[in-house]
């Protein structure tokens, strides 16, 4: 896979070097890149004590079936294998990227590992990483012409993220396009049963996770998940916005420099577009469909430039494949080009300019202030509100004492350890009156106020105790009154 013993080295220290930067982010953080994680997390920790999380739409079932048996360890553990899982979609587009005739293969863990997204959302329990792996597996496997594997990574990426199903669709026209598919005998107008035999065979495996999916799905509770495709909008929650909206995110999330390396690099692929058909056609599409879908409000898209993460490998491989044409074109400085750019984006990986310029690129722009940050970006730390919410949590730990606590948010479940069981679901999501003498409710105003039955209002009774107030910071005197809290603590006294 390398040209020479120093390639070799290179690729893995700056592979244990990018690994080593995530890990210690893993460590240090204490916040999340999403909420949504922590959600993800306690969902996946409860599901052997209630199976019926195994097929809830929202925190994924394909992966669920990925994160759970790990999840009994702990956020920690779960973490560090989601990690791991991302250091092996390195090694698999690094291998990928050798299929197609990149030579410079050992530039792949610095143009994948510090990527400006990568380092926080490589470990983090979401979806992410989970439906990156499995999309790079499929198209290695189908590199190496093993099929019927590729075939059931195309067909698994659905139950990871709803999306996924538009890559599986795009996975059966393109085999069908390849040697001995119906599609490739009609251009060359031909018919063959064994081409129908073929494909209708690829065609199952396919389909195979969804289908076992759907069914267990049909006979545990009686719905169809596959149906949420005929459901455009099930939500108004997140908006919408231009259809250049994710182009406009990649710059600072992909990295100023690995974006226009990727760029460069994809002018020089035209006489290897065999090689790089289905990488192109999958990768491509999904970035168009999700421009379309978040412009259009439809499918609950939120806009979140964390959806397209697992693009990363195409952007490695287009970068590497620009290395590849300045050292052929440049040979007299090309090596030194190609180790400035990249320092630049070990450089940029480091700092990653999508979380420390989140909040000041329109100030800086309008030249209302200098952009400020530090070259290494600083570990996650909570919002306001969630520094809140985690003062509460401790101030409830320590004034309780074997009084059950609840609440909205996912941190108080996890230092808890609030399993989401079928009898705590029904209590503690259920109407607040029916909550037993002495229980601790820890409400939050954005995740509180999203149910009817935990609103603001319904603790405004003699029943419940206010122990402790926290500001919401973002209150104005001219804002709806039950938001002047951000979080508060009562005890039900009667």
């Amino acid at each position: 896979m390398f040209q020479n013993t120093t390639q070799r080295n290179v690729f893995w220290f700056t592979f244990t070097l990018g690994i080593g930067w995530a890990l210690y982010r893993l460590f240090t953080s204490t916040g999340y890149i999403l909420d949504d994680e922590a959600t993800h997390y306690i969902k996946s920790r409860s599901a052997w004590t209630n199976t019926s999380i195994f097929f809830d739409g929202w925190t994924r079932a394909g992966r669920n079936l990925i994160h759970a048996p790990i999840a009994i360890f702990g956020l920690t553990a779960t973490r560090v294998f989601t990690l791991l899982l991302a250091g092996i979609a390195v090694w698999l587009t690094a291998k990928s990227a050798k299929h197609i005739g990149i030579k410079s293969i050992w530039a792949i863990p610095v143009l994948m590992l510090f990527q400006s997204w990568f380092p926080d959302l490589s470990y983090s329990v979401l979806t992410q990483t989970p439906f990156m792996i499995v999309w790079i597996l499929g198209i290695y496997l189908a590199q190496k012409d093993r099929l019927y594997l590729a075939s059931i990574c195309f067909g698994y990426l659905s139950l990871i993220r709803h999306e996924g199903i538009l890559l599986t669709a795009l996975w059966g026209i393109w085999v069908s396009f390849q040697p001995g598919g119906i599609l490739y005998n009609l251009m060359k107008r031909k018919f063959s049963l064994e081409a129908i035999k073929r494909d209708l065979t690829l065609a199952f495996f396919t389909v195979l996770a969804i289908l076992i999916y759907n069914v267990a799905n049909y006979f545990f509770d009686g719905s169809i998940p596959f149906l949420v495709y005929f459901n455009s909008e099930p939500t108004d929650y997140y908006g919408s916005g231009p259809i250049y909206h994710y182009a406009s995110l990649l710059l600072p999330a992909l990295g100023l420099f690995s974006l226009p390396l990727a760029i460069f690099g994809s002018f020089y692929i035209k006489k290897d577009l065999p090689q790089w058909s289905l990488i192109l056609f999958t990768y491509v599409s999904y970035f168009a469909v999700h421009s379309v879908i978040f412009w259009a409000g439809k499918f609950a898209s939120g806009g979140y430039f964390h959806f397209l993460m697992p693009m990363a490998p195409l952007f490695a491989m287009l970068g590497a494949k620009a290395f590849d044409v300045i050292e052929f074109k440049y040979k007299k400085h090309g090596n030194t080009i190609v180790l400035s750019i990249t320092a630049l984006i070990m450089a940029q990986g480091f700092h990653m300019i999508q979380q420390q310029g989140m909040y000041q690129w329109q100030a800086v722009i309008a030249g209302q202030k200098s952009y400020e940050g530090s070259f290494f970006n600083p570990p996650m730390t909570p919002e306001q509100r969630g520094l809140n919410m985690r003062e509460a949590i401790h101030h409830v730990d320590q004034i309780r004492k074997d009084e059950p606590v609840t609440g909205n948010h996912p941190q108080i479940d996890i230092h808890f350890d609030n399993l989401h069981t079928s009898e705590a679901i029904a209590r503690d999501w259920g109407d607040i009156q029916n909550f037993e003498k002495g229980t601790y409710f820890i409400w939050d105003q954005r995740l509180s106020e999203l149910r009817e039955n935990h609103s603001r209002e319904k603790f405004d009774s003699s029943e419940w105790y206010v122990i402790k107030t926290w500001d919401n910071e973002r209150f104005k005197k001219a804002d709806d009154p039950k938001k002047k809290f951000s979080t508060i603590i009562f005890k039900k006294v009667n």
